[in-house]
């Protein structure tokens, strides 16, 4: 899951996991702190549970990675990343773009390609537009509220998970 499909760097890691456990069982840990590509995909992983709206996986993927020390201002730089890749991904969908013009202009390729215009149905272009919003307020808060980013990481995560369409003003705290 963390390397995708490139054969090549599949057997470099499964060799380099094999070195390191020689004759041992590899855990899941060791693949954490080894394969190069865990603690990106561990982002990912975060992202896509909040775009596919499963709340609990995505609480639970962002406390992690604010354990492991990543700022919350990154976790949302990346969720806004997403975001805008998504808004894109419609237009470009709109508008009828070409699959190689689709990943040209998204900057995408392969599964990452092919994701983003999976998750791109999943909302409207009206919703996309609300929960950039909804990031934006987040953004704002973080840098002049008393509440703490994890918790309105949380709430960020609860409203772009509901079915509801989420509020442009008034959604997260000041």
């Amino acid at each position: 899951e963390t390397i995708g499909s490139d054969l090549r760097a599949i057997a470099a890691e499964l060799d380099k996991l094999s070195v390191y456990r020689w004759g041992g069982t590899i855990t899941a840990q060791d693949v954490y702190d080894l394969v190069s590509y865990s603690r990106e995909a561990s982002i990912f992983a975060a992202v896509d549970a909040i775009v596919e709206a499963a709340p609990q996986k995505a609480i639970a993927a962002v406390e992690t990675l604010l354990r492991d020390g990543r700022p919350a201002a990154y976790i949302l730089t990346m969720i806004a990343r997403q975001v805008r890749l998504l808004l894109l991904a419609k237009e470009l969908k709109a508008n009828r773009a070409q699959p190689s013009e689709q990943g040209r202009r998204l900057g995408l390729s392969g599964y990452p390609l092919q994701k983003a215009m999976q998750q791109e149905q999943r909302f409207t272009a009206q919703r996309l537009v609300a929960v950039h919003g909804l990031l934006l307020e987040a953004d704002l808060a973080m840098k002049s509220s008393s509440v703490s980013d994890e918790l309105l990481l949380d709430m960020l995560i609860a409203q772009v998970s509901s079915n509801a369409a989420p509020q442009s003003t008034g959604g997260i705290p000041r």
